[in-house]
């Protein structure tokens, strides 16, 4: 089992190194990201999620305190990619913010990277209304976002702000919430 986890791992990484030399990332940069994520990131994504995060945490530079992207899928999901420095609390504070912001969050990974940062990457619904509309949802979600890492706004503030149009029903999940941790895997990933 190890065996084929440290194939999946080579063959992940090469395949997301072939995808960022394509967009112009230099080695060095390239090198650097796969160094600083744990080993069990790479059997988690595909080349191509994985150079999407990498373009992410690239993008972090100057006095800028974190870094977004948002794609969306085609079935009513969209992805939301975040990098910013790790502390105490962030998961909660991410996740909290996308709820007042009324996005249901469908899944996520978050990875504590060896350089102090994190990279959270969500699976959302994607917000109702036109691509304008999902363009100023996502500009509110990190303004709120922004607050909220400068300690300048408390999620649960945030959140009691939350409203709901009228007549909109709130629909049910399909599915109980549930979180899964093989922590016997993830020793033996990280060992």
């Amino acid at each position: 089992a190890l065996e084929l986890i440290e194939r999946q791992m080579g063959e992940g990484r090469e395949s997301a190194a072939v995808e960022l030399r394509a967009l112009g990332v230099a080695e060095a940069k390239i090198d650097a990201y796969f160094d600083a994520m744990p080993r069990r990131y790479f059997t988690a994504h595909t080349a191509r999620e994985i150079a999407r995060h990498a373009l992410v945490v690239l993008g972090l530079a100057g006095d800028r305190t974190f870094s977004t992207a948002v794609r969306e899928h085609g079935d009513g999901g969209t992805e939301f990619i975040l990098c910013t420095k790790d502390v105490h609390g962030l998961f909660a504070n991410v996740a909290g913010t996308l709820t007042a912001h009324d996005l249901n969050i469908a899944s996520a990974h978050v990875y504590s990277m060896r350089t102090g940062m994190a990279v959270e990457i969500y699976r959302v619904s994607t917000p109702p209304g036109e691509a304008d509309e999902h363009r100023e949802k996502w500009r509110g979600v990190e303004h709120s976002l922004a607050r909220v890492l400068a300690g300048e706004l408390e999620v649960r503030d945030l959140l009691r702000g939350r409203r709901h149009p009228l007549g909109r029903a709130r629909s049910p999940a399909h599915y109980p919430a549930s979180v899964e941790v093989d922590a016997v895997l993830t020793a033996m990933i990280e060992a």
